[in-house]
């Protein structure tokens, strides 16, 4: 039951569906991490890649810290999806990635 002097209760990450939701995200994310880290495996025996592995790198850090947001509070997790970004991938024209 709402207790407005309770602010907690304004969570909405506390409530049922909103637990639901940010279990699926949090899934997401992880599926995330782990798909990127299969890439970054299967990259790193190339010198050459060096930079799109460090965006890699960075990636996986963001993913992290939206996990971190989420587990705080639904407002902490929106306010960090609003801001977030993946790192633009560099352009070389060297590496043919065809």
């Amino acid at each position: 039951m709402f207790n407005p002097k309770n602010k907690n209760d304004d969570d909405f990450g506390k409530s049922v569906w909103g637990k639901i939701l940010l279990d699926e995200i949090k899934q997401e994310i992880l599926d995330g991490e782990k798909n990127l880290k299969i890439v970054q495996n299967k990259m790193i025996k190339f010198i050459e890649l060096d930079k799109y592995t460090d965006i890699i790198n960075s990636d996986i850090e963001n993913l992290r810290s939206f996990e971190n947001a989420i587990n705080i509070s639904w407002d902490n997790a929106y306010e960090y999806f609003l801001n977030f970004n993946f790192d633009r991938w560099p352009t070389d024209k060297k590496i043919d990635l065809n």
